[in-house]
């Protein structure tokens, strides 16, 4: 059983999937991968959008794929989320909670393209105290080194991209990392094809027992607790970067 924790697979939500039939060849590449559970995570941007038109969006999205996925038996759980892009007055939105991965507090974020700034780490501050939210950064790989280093002193939940694993040039950078305690979670951010599931399946055979530690991260995340409360999550502060 693997968890794909970052997925563009509901029909017409995002810039992901643009139809029924994309979604149902992402799944099935997913199915093959030994993909079990999807969360599902369309984009969320406050300015462009309101919380009550994304859940409706995603909501009719999401019931057009179960449906098509149960016709043909596929047997794979899909988890409502959204990846949602941090701003300065997210905080601030009303019913932020909303955007959680269905049934935890848990949320998916984007962070801003520029560099880390002193309103980043307020902002996350604000969601993780103030809004009783467990942030989970999408694609650290993305981010630069001082940026990565300020989210493991917050002890922020990091997902990685599985693409980020395929070049050699980059492979021992991340390696080293999920070793290290500093990456948690592995994402296949699959949008239009279902080629990422392609880099997912070469990822879990690089990633070998490692796997089975970013699998369980997942499914703790996914019944609603905090990673770092468990025993199995080592944290290092000198995390080679």
């Amino acid at each position: 059983m693997l968890i794909d924790f970052h997925a563009h697979i509901l029909p017409g939500c995002d810039h992901g999937s643009d139809s029924l039939e994309t979604s149902m060849n992402q799944l099935r590449m997913a199915k093959e991968v030994g993909i079990t559970t999807v969360v599902a995570t369309p984009h969320f941007y406050m300015y462009h959008d309101t919380v009550d038109s994304f859940i409706n969006r995603r909501e009719h999205s999401y019931r057009m794929l179960i449906d098509a996925t149960e016709s043909v038996d596929l047997g794979m759980n899909i988890v409502k989320a959204a990846e949602v892009t941090l701003y300065i007055d997210l905080p601030s939105l009303e019913d932020l909670n909303r955007l959680c991965i269905e049934g935890t507090n848990c949320m998916l974020l984007e962070l801003p393209g520029y560099r880390w700034s002193v309103w980043t780490a307020e902002s996350l501050s604000q969601i993780i105290q103030g809004r009783n939210i467990i942030p989970v950064i999408a694609h650290i790989d993305r981010y630069d080194a001082h940026t990565v280093r300020r989210l493991i002193e917050l002890k922020i939940p990091l997902q990685l991209n599985a693409s980020a694993l395929i070049p050699f040039s980059r492979r021992s950078k991340y390696m080293r990392m999920i070793r290290e305690g500093a990456v948690h979670l592995l994402g296949s951010d699959a949008h239009n094809t279902a080629d990422e599931y392609k880099d997912f399946a070469r990822a879990v055979k690089i990633l070998g027992s490692q796997m089975d530690a970013m699998n369980r991260n997942a499914g703790i995340l996914l019944d609603g607790e905090s990673i770092f409360e468990k025993a199995h999550i080592s944290w290092e502060h000198n995390v080679s970067l």
